[in-house]
């Protein structure tokens, strides 16, 4: 898993065959997690929302820290939301 972002590479299983040919969420979104090897996407931005989406597995490699970037991005959003922060709607990055 490739997040172009932040120039990250984490291994993870890609059991899970879950493509598309359209924006079937009918609503603006950014690409966030790219697949270092076959260049599908496994996670999404949500423009102008606190949301995003994952699909791998950041557990699948060993150490008890895998996931945290991505719970350390949830609890910042979950922080600015409640600070009263606008949200950002040109990248999607909170």
């Amino acid at each position: 898993m490739e997040d172009p972002d932040k120039g990250m590479l984490a291994p993870h299983p890609s059991g899970a065959c879950s493509a598309r040919g359209r924006n079937e969420l009918e609503a603006p979104f950014k690409v966030r997690y790219v697949n270092a090897n076959d260049r599908t996407v496994e996670g999404l931005d949500l423009i102008g929302k606190r949301a995003f989406t994952i699909q791998y597995h950041p557990e699948a490699c060993p150490g008890p820290h895998d996931a945290s970037p991505l719970f350390d991005r949830f609890a910042g959003m979950v922080d600015d939301h409640l600070a009263g922060i606008p949200i950002p709607n040109s990248r999607g990055d909170n």
